[in-house]
């Protein structure tokens, strides 16, 4: 329901004798503050019904201003109904003249300002601070431990959910790094608790962490990361293993140690950089493997969501980047497991995914991929009988002429190389032990007829795992994941996906009418490159030139062609799927509009909310939504990559600067 629609049911008087109750429903669907003021200045009544909806989630950047400014700042109005409140902070150095220098002094005045409105939140549910402010001493996080501030959180009866995300993404010294913690004993009674990017020592942290989840017995989701340090010169960035390599096992024996204490019975676990699931005796060479640690902190049983880090890594700054080994058999027991997010999809992801996972429906990964990436022939091999949701991403490469020479011409890539052929040989042959995976049911919505046939009848697309297929006789810079996939995703219901509109359009579109279950879809444009998405060479249409019209042109094709979508996102624009009556007599079909989504109808849909990055805590997570970009600011962002270009055909880029852009 569209703001016109719904504010016109204040003309109808028989609609507003409708009971509160409903008419809270009615608020808690609409996502879009621009709605919710539409309805408000309708009518008295409207005003009465929704503006507890105004302020039901507040955003909050925290920028620097002049210290007087906030002692006389007002509060906005609305705050009682707040029940999600989320804290920005923003980079503070560079703000001269006027506003003065970012002084560590000055804390107390911005916390106090975020304390008035906490005082004001007596509906508040959950508390979300974000750290962006770029300080290398990370002074701001000494924010979070004025004393007020942690009286105000730790003595609330109705706060639940508390996500903490400090600033230390790449932590090069480790006594500024001190600063990215806080006392966490008095936090009780939560159901959800995040600390992204702490540090400190962990012979203190461990045991007050396992006070306050001693404290949480109710407990549903814990998310944890440590600060670390990055090559930053390594394509994807390698992750710099320190000291903190058997926090997360030292963490659960803790807690199992505590006789009194039962396993978590979590529905989400996210254990991002530094929180690594090694065996015993990766952790500590040549010592005897401990068995399994995890479940003395979680209940495999229970865990519905699991997002874990597993990107690439070193032990030092000069060694060459591995994947980090995971221990999957301390997740024996994941029957429930619904959602997996991983960092990379190796072959030991796909073994698990196809054995102890495969009750999984939504799969994540975090990582981009070149369209060389060997990794990428892991989905060929996916079984997975419930997948629904799929979101991946790409990185732009140049095209490839040989098996290691790399160039920007338009040739063809038809061959493999003897490496990758001898992967998927080894893949194939792994492939015989996994479990006989069930058909695969056609493409479309089955009625209860087709389901109960289903054993009487043969899938139109075989399982891998069952007969193995050949390598795809595909251009690799032209297919997508689709092309992968056993059944090219006949099953989705939500695919989120990189693609060069320009070369991979033909194909991917040839698979849209065989999604028939297909509800949402995203695509933006390969990372590692800046510019207008989609771009002009990729119009259809002539005289359709800007990024807008163009991805408005796109999505009316994409729906003609899969006609069960209900949004789609393309690169900075989203919509919904509207239906409407023709008023011509001669056409019996319904006429299609496309309805533009707010911002912050965009952060309500989790496909669309992702991050186009990985995030500093190396999981997967939501972005609200900023102001699009013009086509001018794009196209002044291409130039500057076209410079860098230039710069590297000339040799005046350093290496590390060619890998760190994607060249």
């Amino acid at each position: 329901m569209n703001i016109m629609e719904i504010a016109a049911c204040a003309e109808l008087p028989h609609h507003l004798s409708l009971p509160p109750e409903i008419w809270s429903m009615v608020g808690e669907m609409i996502q879009s503050q621009d709605t919710i003021l539409a309805l408000i200045t309708t009518c008295r009544t409207f005003q009465d019904v929704f503006s507890p909806f105004l302020r039901r989630k507040f955003g909050f950047n925290l920028t620097a201003v002049p210290t007087v400014k906030l002692r006389r700042k007002a509060l906005p109005t609305g705050l009682q109904n707040t029940q999600d409140f989320e804290v920005l902070v923003e980079e503070f150095e560079g703000n001269k003249g006027p506003l003065g220098t970012y002084h560590e002094s000055q804390n107390g005045d911005y916390t106090s300002l975020v304390l008035r409105m906490l005082k004001e939140m007596t509906c508040l549910k959950s508390f979300r601070w974000i750290d962006s402010s770029f300080d290398e001493s990370y002074r701001l996080s000494l924010m979070l431990r004025d004393p007020e501030l942690l009286h105000a959180l730790k003595t609330s009866s109705t706060i639940k959910d508390v996500s903490i995300l400090f600033e230390s993404p790449y932590l090069d010294d480790p006594a500024d790094g001190m600063n990215c913690s806080i006392p966490l004993e008095g936090f009780k009674n939560l159901t959800s608790l995040e600390l992204y990017n702490f540090f400190g020592n962990p012979d203190s942290l461990i045991p007050d962490l396992v006070d306050v989840l001693e404290k949480c017995p109710r407990l549903k989701t814990l998310g944890l990361s440590w600060g670390c340090d990055y090559d930053c010169e390594t394509l994807p960035e390698a992750l710099l293993i320190g000291d903190e390599v058997d926090f997360l096992k030292t963490l659960c024996e803790n807690y199992g140690s505590r006789s009194r204490l039962s396993p978590l019975a979590l529905d989400t676990l996210r254990l991002g950089q530094g929180m690594y699931i090694f065996s015993s005796s990766i952790m500590h060479p040549g010592g005897k493997n401990q068995g399994k640690y995890l479940p003395e902190l979680v209940q495999m049983e229970t865990l519905k969501n699991l997002h874990l880090f597993n990107g690439p890594m070193k032990e030092d700054i000069y060694d060459d980047p591995e994947p980090l080994e995971v221990d999957w058999s301390q997740l024996e027991g994941c029957k429930s497991l619904q959602k997996l997010s991983v960092s990379i999809f190796d072959e030991e992801v796909l073994d698990w995914l196809n054995t102890s996972g495969n009750s999984v429906q939504d799969f994540i990964v975090t990582e981009h991929y070149s369209i060389y990436d060997e990794d990428l022939d892991n989905y060929k091999f996916l079984c997975l009988p419930q997948l629904s949701m799929l979101f991946l991403r790409e990185r732009t490469v140049s095209r490839r002429d040989g098996d290691d020479a790399w160039s920007d011409t338009d040739s063809s890539i038809t061959d493999f190389s003897e490496a990758e052929s001898e992967s998927v040989a080894e893949t194939t042959s792994r492939a015989e032990s996994w479990p006989k995976s069930p058909t695969l049911p056609k493409a479309g919505s089955p009625s209860e007829a087709e389901t109960t046939s289903d054993a009487e009848s043969t899938s139109e697309f075989e399982s891998p795992c069952r007969a193995g297929i050949p390598y795809l006789e595909l251009d690799r810079s032209t297919i997508t994941v689709l092309d992968r996939l056993s059944d090219h995703g006949a099953q989705l219901t939500r695919l989120g996906l990189c693609i060069d509109l320009e070369t991979q359009w033909t194909q991917f579109s040839s698979h849209l009418p065989q999604l028939r279950r297909l509800t949402q879809l995203r695509l933006d444009g390969k990372s590692h490159r800046t510019g207008q998405y989609p771009t002009k060479a990729s119009s259809l249409w002539p005289g359709v030139e800007t990024s807008k019209d163009i991805a408005y042109h796109y999505a009316i094709l994409i729906h003609s062609k899969c006609s069960s979508l209900q949004y789609i996102k393309i690169q900075q624009c989203a919509w919904q799927v509207l239906y409407k009556k023709s008023t011509n007599r001669d056409i019996a079909t319904d006429l299609v509009d496309l309805l533009p989504l707010h911002p912050d109808e965009v952060a309500s849909i989790e496909l669309f909310a992702l991050g186009n990055f990985r995030s500093e805590n190396g999981l997967p997570m939501s972005e609200r939504p900023g102001t699009p970009m013009s086509d001018e600011e794009l196209n002044e962002a291409q130039r500057y990559s076209d410079e860098l270009e230039a710069a590297r055909r000339e040799g005046k880029l350093s290496p590390g600067t060619e890998e760190y852009l994607g060249y």
